[in-house]
């Protein structure tokens, strides 16, 4: 996972948290939710800090803009957490893999760049991806004991429709920016029967517990 310079997404006075699963528009929707009165923390609230007892002369933790609920749950407690709307969006693995390799491939800047680079084709890649870093979606969103922790899940398939909920849920008009986009093409196209099948079985939790197919 990719470390960035942003922030963790909450708001006290519109009361949400935004999990951000990286390559799923999160900064789109970050950027597109950014208005009047949206706070932007990296660090736990005041009013977590003293709920925590933490004395005023050391910082909280700071939260990864890539945080998981539960990571947060363990930090705040789950009847705090439960006190904000929460919510994630999901990808197809598939196609979630495809955009991680297009994006890397593609920003020099990126960790993971040189190596991605390496690959000769992209079965190789998946085929290092899924011996060497599985990372899952759901792990963001889900507790250990597979306990859906967020109130809201959309798609990336679905982001206008799904954002538009959100954000009348939380009673925000703005319209959804573009940014990092890192693939045009048909993710299907990426793959053999090989890769497919990589795939398939290193990510079967995502793709059972967050209703995918190929």
């Amino acid at each position: 996972m990719q470390k960035g310079n942003s922030f963790m997404l909450m708001s006290e006075s519109k009361m949400f948290i935004f999990i951000h699963i990286y390559k799923n528009a999160g900064k789109s929707i970050t950027a597109s939710l950014i208005n009047d009165r949206i706070t932007k923390m990296r660090y736990v609230t005041n009013r977590v800090s003293k709920k925590l007892r933490i004395p005023l002369n050391i910082q909280p933790q700071p939260f990864d803009d890539h945080v998981k609920a539960s990571e947060i749950v363990d930090k705040i407690g789950i009847e705090e957490f439960n006190r904000y709307f929460s919510f994630a969006f999901v990808r197809n693995p598939w196609d979630w893999q495809v955009s991680l390799y297009s994006y890397a491939l593609k920003n020099k800047n990126h960790h993971q760049h040189e190596q991605t680079k390496s690959f000769l084709t992209f079965d190789h890649y998946i085929e290092w991806r899924c011996k060497n870093e599985v990372r899952l979606q759901s792990d963001c969103i889900y507790s250990e004991s597979n306990q859906l922790l967020v109130d809201f899940v959309g798609r990336y398939e679905n982001i206008a429709s799904d954002f538009e909920i959100v954000c009348k849920k939380l009673k925000i008009k703005t319209s959804l920016q573009k940014i990092n986009v890192s693939n045009t093409r048909n993710f299907r196209e990426f793959y053999t029967l090989d890769s497919l099948e990589m795939i398939r079985e290193a990510y079967e939790k995502d793709i059972q517990l967050l209703n995918y197919e190929f």
